[in-house]
């Protein structure tokens, strides 16, 4: 399974924008197809930032 997570998260190298809108200000959610799980990263001008991988059923952000 992790193999998928990274396969989906190397994509975002060339895809940044690829993901949704963030429940969190200036993040985006890549759903990884297949698996429970969604990355939460940050678009910056030459990179991407991950900020967490979590599963689909734990609460994010913490304090909603």
């Amino acid at each position: 399974m992790w193999d998928e997570i990274e396969s989906q998260v190397e994509r975002l190298r060339d895809f940044p924008r690829s993901g949704r809108a963030g429940r969190m200000p200036e993040t985006s959610e890549l759903v990884v197809t297949g698996t429970p799980f969604i990355v939460i990263y940050i678009v910056g001008d030459d990179d991407i930032d991950l900020v967490r991988v979590l599963h689909g059923a734990q609460k994010w952000p913490l304090d909603a």
